[in-house]
């Protein structure tokens, strides 16, 4: 756990942006680059709505592309549908976040070139990634492809027929989490 003290000090170095300003369903924190020596993230809170609780956050890495942060084995409590969103996000606003995060825009700034997210953001199912993907754990493990999709909980007929983007984004995370994959990464690798 971390100390208090030290988490509330973080929490007023970051600039911290509502629902209402982002389009998100969660508050979130950007900063400038200070002493850090990692690059540029965001802060997600865990709780919906527009409660600030910055002890309830996960870390979320900018480049190469959105990522959740594998320090101290962060768990996430946000949905995959939400986490997507924060992702899609972020992705839109990687410019004026790296722009921020190097000090090379004044808060006032950022605010303004801040583009809020859309409900749902156009998001495209690659259902090609997603099986060259499987087909790679399946290597890895020297299982079938069946044995993959079976191990993960998910019947091979369920890729057949049509779903819905949050459902197939629920497939990918029970696949990542089955074989100890990174969720986000994960997600970047199968819907564009």
């Amino acid at each position: 756990m971390c100390d208090p003290a030290i988490v509330e000090d973080d929490a007023y170095t970051m600039a911290n942006l509502h629902p209402a300003d982002t389009g998100l369903p969660m508050v979130v924190w950007v900063s400038e680059r200070g002493n850090a020596r990692h690059d540029a993230r965001v802060k997600v809170c865990q709780a919906l709505g527009p409660t600030m609780q910055f002890n309830n956050t996960v870390s979320v890495a900018v480049r190469p592309e959105p990522h959740l942060v594998r320090e101290r084995k962060q768990k996430t409590n946000l949905t995959t549908t939400n986490l997507a969103l924060a992702f899609a996000w972020i992705r839109r606003n990687e410019t004026m976040i790296v722009d921020y995060w190097n000090g090379t825009i004044s808060t006032v700034e950022m605010v303004q070139r801040l583009i809020p997210i859309e409900p749902e953001p156009p998001l495209e199912w690659r259902e090609d990634l997603f099986i060259a993907r499987i087909k790679e754990l399946a290597e890895t493990t020297g299982k079938s492809v069946t044995a993959v999709m079976r191990e993960a909980g998910v019947a091979s007929e369920t890729l057949r027929k049509p779903a819905s983007k949050g459902h197939r984004i629920d497939i990918i995370i029970r696949v990542a989490q089955a074989f100890d994959v990174d969720i986000g990464e994960f997600i970047n690798q199968c819907i564009r």
